[in-house]
């Protein structure tokens, strides 16, 4: 009977504490209910997010940009196989160095004919806003500047120059070579229907390189010192700015009775 009482009284003490301190802090009962509630939230929120994230779909590969004449660039892309999330794509697009893509309408994209060196970049937000890796830049108007050309010996004086066209809209039309030897002071010019190096003031009638041809033979070259050579890249705007000179290219010296005919002044005239 003793015991029973003690718990008794225990018990009415411990119930009398909780009344003063909730009639001291009325709002320490809602606090204790607002972080269970609060813990409840988060524990549900992660497990959204958690099933988000599983049924989120794989970001699709970058969109590539082709030129598609006047002016115009064609944004294409690839929708990844078994992907219902993708029923809708939108095209971001922005200037190479811009800080934000803004959305277009549609799969071309203009550009004023003023300008001359718009470097545009695009990439693809498809469903539960999946974006993919920033396609490769293509500049519109003028083309950019080319790589260097590459140079091998294709037979005792004469050198085959090799070039990259770089991605332009429009595209590259013409390559026109400059040639020189390493220690002269002028480039000179490569006429592709005579396939020999003319002097820089030369002023018949020239015909730059097709640029689809990739490559020329130059003949009739002197084979003292080494060679270097530069490209430029012509389209409908213009023409580019000059390529970096490629790596120097000794050529062979041929037996001397060959050499005897050739003018130490290295230019066709």
């Amino acid at each position: 009977m003793a015991g029973t009482a003690g718990a008794a009284v225990e018990a009415a003490r411990e119930t009398a504490e909780a009344g003063q301190a909730l009639y001291s802090d009325p709002d320490a009962a809602m606090r204790r209910e607002d972080v269970s509630g609060s813990m409840q939230l988060g524990e549900e929120q992660a497990k959204l997010e958690e099933y988000l994230v599983s049924r989120r779909p794989k970001p699709p590969e970058a969109p590539w940009l082709e030129a598609a004449g006047g002016g115009n660039m064609r944004v294409q892309w690839v929708v990844p196989a078994g992907e219902a999330a993708f029923r809708e794509v939108s095209v971001l697009m922005r200037p190479v160095g811009a800080a934000h893509h803004h959305a277009s309408s549609s799969e071309w994209w203009r550009v004023d004919s003023r300008t001359k060196y718009l470097m545009l970049e695009a990439l693809t937000v498809c469903g539960f806003h999946v974006e993919s890796p920033i396609s490769q830049p293509l500049q519109i108007g003028r083309p950019p500047t080319p790589a260097a050309p590459l140079l091998e010996e294709a037979e005792p004086g004469a050198i085959r120059a090799r070039w990259v066209l770089p991605a332009a809209a429009p595209p590259v039309e013409r390559v026109l070579l400059f040639l020189r030897r390493v220690e002269e002071p002028e480039w000179g010019l490569v006429d592709n229907l005579t396939r020999t190096l003319v002097r820089p003031d030369f002023q018949g009638q020239l015909q730059a390189c097709a640029a689809a041809d990739g490559e020329v033979v130059v003949t009739g070259l002197d084979p003292d010192g080494p060679y270097e050579a530069k490209v430029a890249c012509l389209n409908e705007h213009g023409w580019s700015e000059h390529s970096p000179p490629s790596a120097s290219l000794q050529l062979t010296r041929p037996p001397s009775s060959a050499v005897a005919g050739w003018s130490k002044w290295f230019f066709q005239v």
